[in-house]
């Protein structure tokens, strides 16, 4: 099957967070015999599009207008109708908002959180990604690293807490 993970629904200065999802999807899908690309700039109508989810309500609706086949991994933990538990903050309901939207369309959503399996249910068929074991991403390099434990992603109010 051919697969298009596509990025685009993100915008450019948040694009580079995605890498490492990217490359672990990416890979995993080509260990079990899928061919992958990827894409910022279009979906593919010749392809099943595996979008990570941020839908702003006006990309929601192209992506569901889009007349293309996709799926979305969900990488926030679903409460509700909402996001994280911030049901009631602005931009986590537009961003709730826009996934509900884009989940009309979806052939399938993937969650990170095995809890929420049941709730991403309620906008599309879903299971649980998870995300294992890649080959291809084993470096041997056999460098002893110098720390026990690194924490990687951008700083946020919340993260920051």
């Amino acid at each position: 099957m051919e697969i298009n993970l596509f990025v685009g629904n993100h915008f450019p200065e948040c694009r580079p967070s995605l890498q490492d999802h990217v490359l672990w999807v990416g890979e995993g899908l080509q260990a079990l015999g899928h061919e992958v690309k990827v894409s910022d700039t279009k979906m593919d109508p010749d392809c099943v599009n595996l979008m990570w989810e941020f839908f702003l309500p006006p990309i929601a609706d192209a992506v569901v207008d889009s007349g293309c086949r996709y799926g979305i991994i969900c990488t926030e933990h679903l409460s509700g109708n909402g996001f994280n538990g911030k049901n009631g903050e602005t931009n986590w309901k537009i961003r709730y908002q826009g996934f509900a939207k884009a989940a009309t369309g979806a052939e399938f959503v993937w969650t990170l959180f095995p809890k929420d399996v049941d709730q991403a249910r309620k906008h599309a068929p879903a299971s649980h990604l998870e995300l294992g074991f890649v080959p291809s991403l084993v470096v041997d390099d056999n460098v002893e690293p110098d720390f026990d434990f690194a924490f990687f992603g951008k700083r946020t109010k919340d993260r920051m807490a």
